[in-house]
């Protein structure tokens, strides 16, 4: 089976024209239908590869950036394989099953992989073949995905878990997203796609539509999700790409390109790095693979450009230089020798909104209409707490305000079938045994509800006594932790009248004095630390909640702001992610 590779280029051409109103008839449409209840999208070109022998494991951890040796049976994974500069070779999913592993990758990459396979296996135990050169993926995404699925003979039913997979009836169903929404992919053959694609628009009824790939590519960069071969190529490394955190785990092992790759995450930022630009709609589309020039400079390059009347404006990935990678900032990028405005976004621009996300939605809707649901008479609290419980039957808030609201409306049968559910997952639920108990009752079933109440009583009693325990120890600890601190604290303060600038003492002594709840005096050494080395992230994060927990919100804001800014010239992604939040929960100051 011939398969030809070449390396990845980059597009030079832009795939859209400039504004949402040129995209093609009904792309619109389907954007907003994949938001609001789901769509379908069909990827052919993808290979099948598998692998199997008593050495694939521990042989796969070592050539691929994942961590492969603790995968179980079920679970799948995003990897990459770097050539020895760090530099992207192949990105794919990896499936492990029970004595083999699967993995899914680009057809015209696959040839490429077996080859690369092959010249780095010697001893080892391990099989490789090409199974499959034409299999498709239908993308089943979107609030009601879940629901549809199912509701089909044809669904076996998969894990919440991000990537879980299991095969059925020729179909390998994977728990995943192609556009940061709620969602499936299944893998097949063509003739099995086209079955279950038909299968799947009858039963949906008008919630899941076909989404054309004009529709899916924007869907796709709205949610973060850069593709090997389209913004990404073989010339980019890992750190550049925000596939760093979901393809690397730091500290497993050896592989191909691990020393550039660690030596830069150690470093902290790379000079380039994929970001979004927001620009607005009217602007001119800039030509994929062109330079970002900002104030006469080439300061990177433009790998995709879209419309977006999600975000409200033009989407452009660009592999931009480290001085402009700011959160947040706006600068102005020149384009047919005219400057437009743009706002940079770290990726995803938009927020994902997974299962887990619309089951919480949904019941924190269904809690609102219950509670305003005097009369009893609401049949949308039903209706929503439904559509919770078919998405995530083991979500134990909904179990319980399912069979409540049930049970409010006389259907006192299925209402006592879902809290036995609920405590078949969690016996140790007092709300459970407690409406078990009151349902039971009303029902006549005496003994049984002396019983749940009993049950009840006792895990009560039980909980009440585990908390005067629990206070105890938690005095005990905090008494220690205290003189630990004071100890500490002792220490730096030595160390500071030797050496005033020394950075790990100053920043050492401002966390245990806001530890110790003395703020006032935490302000002097985390100043002083932020002044001494300017781009630490960590000392800007702990003077911004000192300063919140002073009132000062102003000058927490100036923290995280600067302390973002720090963070991002040196690739710190989670003390950044923490002060962005930190910073929009402050909101915007009072004019």
């Amino acid at each position: 089976m011939e398969i030809q590779t070449q390396p990845i280029p980059v597009a030079v051409v832009s795939p859209f024209q400039s504004s949402v109103k040129d995209l093609a008839p009904g792309a619109a449409e389907q954007l907003r239908q994949l938001r609001a209840q789901g769509c379908l999208w069909r990827q052919s070109d993808l290979a099948r590869i598998r692998m199997h022998g008593a050495d694939v494991a521990q042989w796969l951890h070592g050539q691929s950036t994942q961590s492969v040796t603790d995968m179980v049976c079920g679970e799948g994974r995003f990897a990459c394989f770097l050539d020895p500069r760090g530099k992207l070779l192949y990105s794919v999913e990896l499936l492990c099953a029970e004595d083999h592993f699967d993995v899914l990758v680009a057809r015209d990459q696959a040839q490429g992989l077996v080859e690369r396979f092959a010249a780095y296996l010697f001893t080892e135990d391990v099989q490789v073949n090409l199974i499959s050169d034409s299999i498709e993926s239908l993308w089943i995404q979107g609030p009601c995905a879940e629901e549809v699925c199912k509701e089909t003979d044809c669904y076996p039913g998969l894990s919440l878990v991000d990537r879980a997979w299991v095969f059925h009836d020729q179909v390998l169903w994977r728990r995943a997203s192609m556009c940061g929404e709620a969602g499936l992919a299944a893998v097949g053959e063509p003739d099995a796609i086209e079955r279950l694609h038909d299968d799947l628009l009858h039963q949906a009824q008008g919630r899941l539509l076909p989404m054309g790939d004009q529709a899916a590519l924007i869907a796709r960069l709205e949610a973060g999700l850069p593709s090997l071969g389209s913004e990404l190529t073989n010339e980019e490394i890992l750190p550049e790409t925000p596939w760093m955190e979901l393809a690397y785990k730091p500290g497993k092992g050896c592989f191909t390109g691990q020393e550039v790759v660690e030596r830069l995450r150690m470093k902290g930022s790379p000079k380039v790095a994929l970001v979004a630009l927001i620009g607005p709609l009217d602007m001119p589309v800039p030509a994929v693979g062109s330079k970002v020039r900002v104030d006469g400079k080439n300061e990177g390059s433009f790998r995709a450009s879209v419309p977006s009347a999600q975000i409200g404006g033009r989407l452009n990935y660009a592999l931009l230089k480290r001085r402009h990678r700011q959160p947040g900032a706006r600068f102005n990028v020149e384009i047919d020798d005219q400057d437009w405005p743009v706002r940079l976004m770290w990726l995803p621009p938009l927020e994902p909104r997974r299962e887990a996300q619309t089951v919480a939605a949904l019941y924190d809707e269904a809690l609102l209409l219950f509670q305003r649901d005097i009369e009893e008479r609401d049949p949308a609290v039903i209706s929503v707490l439904r559509r919770a419980y078919q998405i995530d039957p083991s979500h134990e808030d909904v179990l319980e305000l399912l069979g409540v609201a049930l049970h409010r409306r006389g259907e006192r049968t299925e209402a006592i079938e879902l809290m036995i559910a609920l405590l078949k997952r969690n016996p140790k639920s007092i709300m459970g045994w407690t409406n078990l108990s009151r349902f039971y009752a009303e029902e006549g079933r005496i003994e049984e509800a002396e019983e749940a109440q009993g049950q009840a009583t006792m895990l009560s009693f039980q909980r009440d006594l585990a908390g005067r325990r629990a206070a105890a120890d938690v005095k005990a600890k905090a008494e220690a932790e205290s003189a630990e601190r004071k100890r500490r604290m002792s220490m730096f303060k030595e160390v500071l009248e030797f050496d005033p600038d020394d950075l790990v003492a100053l920043f050492g002594l401002g966390k245990a004095y806001v530890e110790e709840g003395e703020l006032e005096a935490a302000m002097e050494p985390l100043l002083r630390a932020v002044e001494v080395k300017g781009d630490y992230a960590a000392a800007w994060l702990e003077l911004g909640r000192c300063q919140e927990r002073l009132d000062d919100l102003a000058g927490a804001r100036a923290s995280y702001e600067s302390g973002i800014a720090a963070a991002a010239r040196r690739g710190e992604l989670m003390p950044m992610r923490a002060m962005e939040r930190r910073l929009a929960a402050l909101g915007s100051p009072a004019v």
